[in-house]
């Protein structure tokens, strides 16, 4: 049935077979990449759970974007530990600079004040989006180094990392007077 020219056929196929068990079926869910949809995904996860994880995994290496920003949305099932280390190895490995950026706002919200030494590491990134990602992250977490680092930063010959440098210290500014009006 996986081979019928049925979307509705197809879909129903594949969905039995991951209610059957997701850990046996991931083949399955590889050969049905190029034609699953964003909204199967969502209920296989929603299902399914953190048994999803590797074809969330798949899903978040498409050539779709739906299809990645899916699986993207999905992780949010996933343990919080697990999910923060895709986070993280998104925003330092990924493929795709889209993915990159969602994987660094990920691994900032999973990961709080903590995430401070991969947010310095990306912000040397060669992609420009991906450090002016990371230094705009670095606005919403206040590290020892963070202040320093951003004003060093509004000196840098690229536009959009002196502009982001200076937003993230603004960020920053504002996080203050908030904490130290609620002391």
């Amino acid at each position: 049935a996986r081979r019928d020219y049925s979307d509705t056929v197809k879909r129903i196929s594949l969905t039995a077979l991951l209610d059957m068990g997701p850990a046996r079926h991931v083949d399955a869910f590889l050969a049905a990449l190029p034609w699953v949809g964003a909204d199967d995904l969502n209920a296989l996860v929603e299902r399914h759970g953190k048994a999803m994880l590797p074809h969330l995994k798949a899903a978040l290496k498409s050539s779709r974007e739906e299809l990645r920003d899916a699986a993207f949305a999905g992780l949010m099932h996933i343990p919080k530990d697990v999910r923060t280390s895709i986070y993280k190895d998104l925003a330092l490995k990924g493929k795709r600079t889209a993915l990159r950026v969602m994987g660094i706002e990920g691994y900032v919200e999973s990961m709080g004040r903590n995430a401070g030494e991969v947010l310095t590491r990306l912000i040397g990134d060669r992609t420009d989006a991906v450090r002016v990602a990371a230094i705009l992250a670095t606005g919403k977490v206040r590290s020892k180094s963070s202040t320093d680092l951003l004003m060093k930063l509004t000196d840098a010959p690229v536009e959009r990392v002196r502009v982001a440098a200076a937003a993230a210290l603004l960020q920053l500014r504002a996080l203050l007077a908030r904490r130290r009006r609620e002391e």
